[in-house]
């Protein structure tokens, strides 16, 4: 019964973390270490994360179907009244290209900040950034990305491999920087994260050494309880920004920031 509670939380924490902009990566490695369970265990990040992914799958599978469609009535039927899908999907294309060459070749530098004191740091960094975007969030009215929006936002989500800083909340930051509309950023963020995710687990799964260290229902527990607050987590934080609220994620980073480096063994 602990083992499988251990499991429910980490799922809880992994559903809860991915769509808000607080570090999915830096709290896990807060639960793990809290838990007396493995900092690295890849293959318990590929179930979660697979989860997460699903559950984007399924808040975004209008835009994705609308995507999908309208690029191949591009190329296939000549219909150039789908152009604006074929440049949105080219958009995404380009902006996955900075994270996915630094995740692919620094894959194991970025591992290197898996501690507390790291993460600690990257959360009140992060925080940091969200309470200088908190205007930004309900002003900001453009909705159209250009390319130029789409390479910083692509490219911000690289310091965002270091566990503690949140690859969501980069991507709003940079978004909202641009002057960008708060719900075509995050749009556009979930986006990207498709094929980051789907590259982040092929990576990782190369390092997988055992699929048996993880008990079948615990795991299948975790995997449900990560794909159901993904989803549940999304809908809230939407809601909670509309109403100029992002600061109180800023607050958070700087509290669980701040308890992270009082347990860190250098203070």
């Amino acid at each position: 019964m602990l083992e499988a509670i251990r499991y429910l939380l980490l799922g809880i924490l992994q559903g809860l973390t991915e769509p808000l902009p607080i570090s999915s990566s830096g709290h896990l490695v807060l639960l793990q270490t809290f838990l007396n369970m493995p900092t690295v265990d890849y293959f318990l990040e590929i179930v979660l994360h697979f989860a997460s992914l699903l559950a984007i799958l399924v808040l975004f599978r209008d835009k994705i179907t609308q995507l999908i469609i309208g690029t191949f009535r591009y190329f296939l039927k000549g219909d150039k009244s789908r152009v604006d899908d074929v440049r949105y999907v080219g958009l995404v294309l380009l902006g996955t290209v900075p994270a996915g060459i630094a995740g692919f070749f620094f894959q194991s530098f970025f591992e290197g900040f898996l501690t507390l004191l790291a993460v600690g740091i990257s959360l009140i960094v992060t925080g940091g950034f969200l309470m200088l975007v908190q205007r930004a969030s309900v002003d900001n009215t453009r909705t159209r990305i250009g390319l130029a929006d789409a390479l910083i936002i692509g490219s911000v989500q690289i310091i965002a491999l270091l566990p503690g800083i949140s690859r969501s909340g980069s991507t709003y930051v940079g978004g909202l920087f641009r002057r960008l509309k708060f719900e075509a950023v995050v749009e556009f963020s979930f986006m990207l994260y498709i094929p980051i995710s789907i590259g982040t687990m092929i990576l990782e799964a190369r390092d997988v050494t055992s699929f048996s260290a993880h008990p079948f229902l615990p795991l299948a527990l975790s995997f449900l309880a990560s794909g159901v607050v993904t989803y549940l987590a999304f809908k809230w934080f939407v809601n909670a920004v509309r109403q100029g609220n992002l600061k109180y994620f800023a607050y958070y980073c700087f509290v669980v920031g701040a308890i992270a480096l009082a347990l860190s063994p250098l203070f």
